[in-house]
């Protein structure tokens, strides 16, 4: 007597997947992409299942690799590891891919000035400031007096000072604007307003009395 008995095998098809961000680093509330490649690409449609990281996924399909995926809106600063698995149904094709994509808070800006009001020549201090984004910065303050603006790059986040001196008087905006490594930009606004020194007439207080003597002596002709 013979017996036979069968079990069905099936072989499952490997997929080698990539997973690339298109940008690594990104922001709060801005779209996120990231492009998905595999091989071989045996015919038919593939299934794709998003996983990005942060308890959401996504189901998508291509019928050809490479596949941009997107977009993702992240709701708070952090890394996160992104998984993709593509599936070829009708040959059991299947593999995985992770990246990770970088997220920041949008960047900040704050601009203080002490004093600001006085006499001319009024020396003030600004008191500058930049936070979120990515390091390092640059940054620029125009005084607003029409003198050339001051300059430099931050490694680290936080405040730093700049003094700077209004020789007329005159109402000044001054504007901070800070970029950051990935090239947002955000800028802020403060205003001193200087006037005449005590003790020195101001210029209607000299020009009143001329025009007036100006009136007479052209009336006594």
């Amino acid at each position: 007597m013979r017996v036979t008995k069968t079990i069905q095998i099936m072989v499952t098809g490997v997929l080698a997947v990539t997973v690339t961000p298109v940008t690594p680093k990104g922001y709060v509330g801005v779209d996120a992409y990231v492009d998905v490649a595999w091989s071989p690409s045996p015919s038919g449609d593939y299934d794709i299942a998003v996983q990005w990281g942060d308890g959401t996924s996504v189901a998508d399909a291509s019928m050809s690799s490479p596949k941009r995926v997107g977009p993702k809106k992240y709701t708070a600063p952090g890394t996160y590891t992104v998984t993709i698995t593509v599936v070829e149904p009708v040959y059991g094709y299947q593999g995985t891919g992770t990246t990770t994509i970088q997220v920041a808070n949008p960047l900040t800006a704050t601009l203080g000035a002490a004093p600001t009001s006085g006499p001319a020549p009024l020396a003030v201090t600004f008191t500058l400031g930049a936070a979120e984004g990515w390091l390092p910065y640059t940054w620029s303050l125009d005084p607003g007096d029409g003198s050339a603006p001051y300059t430099g790059s931050r490694t680290a986040k936080g405040n730093w000072t700049q003094a700077h001196t209004y020789m007329k008087a005159g109402t000044h905006t001054s504007t901070l604007t800070v970029t950051d490594a990935l090239g947002a930009t955000t800028l802020t606004r403060v205003t001193a307003r200087t006037y005449a020194p005590a003790g020195l007439p101001s210029a209607a207080a000299i020009l009143t009395p001329l025009v007036a003597g100006l009136i007479l002596l052209k009336g006594r002709r």
